[in-house]
């Protein structure tokens, strides 16, 4: 209904000016009586899963504990706390403490964000909650290695993740009063006939917006203010998969209580609900463009450790199509029946997020990390260009990577691609820009065209024996590419794919920019991807057979 003379103005609910009101507890539970009974894609599918430690919240503060379930005959609803570490330790499980914990928790001892997540626990009748900190033990890396390879089922069969979104650490609570910025403000506007009409006005919380500020599209911004208006939780690599995975999300915004589950979004406001991109819910994307999707939204978020990237985003992957086909292999965050096109990935360092010092997230530093034609190897976001009716021209001969423990979704430390196809010798020449340029030498000695491609980050020039002199390789230190124009290295192009323009163009081929690795004799390196290079290059390079480490 719009108001008389203010047509683009209507009617919403004041916004809570305490997410403990009674009103913000009445839209959670009608929300939640809402999805149970009246959304057919959120029913539950019949599961005998429960997490292998739960808390149990039900009995007052004075009965808290830590509940094993390896023994249950029933597997109970539970809630499930998506939250920020925040560069802190909150009181967390140790071996030594496990059969204490099993005994009491002093309540005392939590944090706030976690005493908030028993509140809302017990409001919504609910006995028994998870969190990570309190249910995974933290000193036995077999014991976190197993239950980080069971986080889809933790997330995705929970009867409710609850979000802290607006706690940047678990210091911070997510209940309680809100600041002034997110509160109704009354304004007096004249209209027609110099009446005088009272409008409230109030902020919107981002999350509830369309798709492209939700979920899989988080806003990339430098601006505090932006981020601050969605919660400081959007910006953490865990988290990302632990809201994909939720059938039911209850996110504590700095603006608004918001309701999500994989029918839709909806906020406190009560304004119309948004529909929800959740897991299973991507429409008719293909698999391989759905995994792509989430790497890119998922690389754009920080993660504290770097050798936490592949099992931030495990939960994730093991839900998609392609984990569940036979003869498919997940090899460092790529699939072995799209592999080639999974390679052509590149990055975009200006996604990275606010906060981030640009010049040290290159490449992830773990000894033994990812191999280099892994996106998990690096530091920056990553995305895939996409190519128009790609015709594939290598072969992949051999692939495999070295698992660190039983979780094949998990940590890797090295891997190897064995390809086949054409490989063309070529100069690198760098600018202080992102597009750096590549070329080779004719037989009459001249030089081709320069021809754009993109560093994977800082390189490094490094002597080997032979004809060649520099070699490029990948660079710990140092801006993105080599902030000069007048270095010249060596590299090669290994060719992936070729795109079947017709006109004057003609066919474009793109491929991976390789140097000599220098720590696996007889192999390469992945240091850049290049695009659109015409059929001179592709037709005077050489059958080759490499080795990528």
């Amino acid at each position: 209904m719009a108001i008389p003379g203010l047509p683009a103005l209507g009617p919403a609910n004041v916004r809570q000016a305490d997410t403990r009101s009674e009103a913000c507890l009445s839209f959670i539970k009608q929300s939640i009586r809402q999805c149970v009974t009246e959304h057919g894609a959120c029913k539950s599918s019949s599961t005998t899963f429960v997490p292998t430690r739960l808390l149990y919240v039900g009995g007052g503060s004075d009965a808290l504990r830590l509940c094993e379930t390896t023994t249950w005959q029933v597997q109970p609803p539970y809630v499930a706390l998506s939250h920020c570490w925040g560069g802190s330790k909150p009181l967390s499980l140790v071996k030594a403490r496990l059969n204490e914990f099993k005994d009491h928790i002093n309540v005392a001892d939590l944090p706030s964000t976690f005493n908030d997540a028993i509140t809302v626990s017990q409001d919504l009748e609910i006995p028994y909650l998870w969190i990570d900190s309190l249910c995974i033990i933290q000193d036995d890396t077999r014991d976190w290695e197993q239950e980080a390879a069971r986080m889809a089922d933790v997330y995705g069969k929970a009867f409710i993740v609850i979000t802290a979104s607006s706690s940047p650490n678990p210091e911070t609570p997510f209940l309680g009063p809100r600041e002034e910025e997110w509160l109704t403000k009354t304004f007096n506007i004249q209209i027609t006939h110099g009446q005088n009409v009272p409008i409230k006005a109030r902020k919107r919380a981002v999350l509830a917006a369309p798709l492209k500020q939700g979920l899989l599209e988080p806003p990339f911004t430098s601006s505090w203010g932006t981020l601050k208006r969605v919660g400081p939780l959007y910006d953490r690599g865990w988290c990302f998969q632990e809201a994909y995975l939720a059938s039911r999300n209850l996110h504590f915004t700095p603006g608004s209580v918001i309701f999500e589950c994989k029918t839709h979004r909806r906020g406190e406001d009560q304004l119309p609900p948004y529909p929800s991109t959740a897991a299973g819910t991507l429409g008719n994307v293909e698999p391989a463009d759905q995994w792509r999707i989430l790497v890119k939204s998922f690389t754009s978020r920080q993660l504290t450790f770097g050798g936490d990237k592949l099992p931030a985003i495990g939960g994730a992957a093991v839900t998609l199509p392609q984990a569940q086909e036979c003869g498919v292999s997940y090899l460092a965050g790529l699939w072995s029946n799209t592999l080639l096109l999974d390679m052509m990935w590149q990055v975009m360092p200006w996604l990275v997020l606010a906060g981030q010092d640009r010049e040290s997230l290159a490449y992830d530093d773990a000894a033994g990390g990812p191999p280099t034609w892994s996106w998990a190897s690096m530091k920056w976001a990553v995305v895939w260009s996409p190519l128009k009716y790609p015709q594939l021209v290598a072969r992949v001969l051999d692939a495999r990577t070295t698992v660190e423990g039983a979780n094949p979704y998990g940590k890797v430390s090295g891997g190897a691609i064995k390809l086949q196809g054409r490989l063309k010798r070529c100069r690198l020449k760098f600018s202080s820009g992102v597009n750096h340029d590549a070329y080779y030498t004719l037989d009459d000695g001249t030089t081709s065209k320069l021809q754009h491609y993109r560093t994977d980050g800082p390189l490094s020039m490094e002597a080997v024996p032979g004809p060649y002199g520099a070699n490029a390789r990948r660079g710990r230190d140092g801006p993105y590419g080599l902030d000069t124009a007048k270095e010249v290295v060596t590299a090669a192009v290994f060719f992936i794919a070729c795109s079947p323009f017709v006109g004057h163009v003609g066919r474009q081929y793109n491929g991976i920019v390789l140097g000599k690795s220098l720590r696996s004799s007889g192999c390469m390196e992945r240091v850049g991807v290049i695009f659109n290079l015409p059929k001179s290059w592709y037709e005077s390079a050489e059958e080759a057979v490499v080795i990528i480490v």
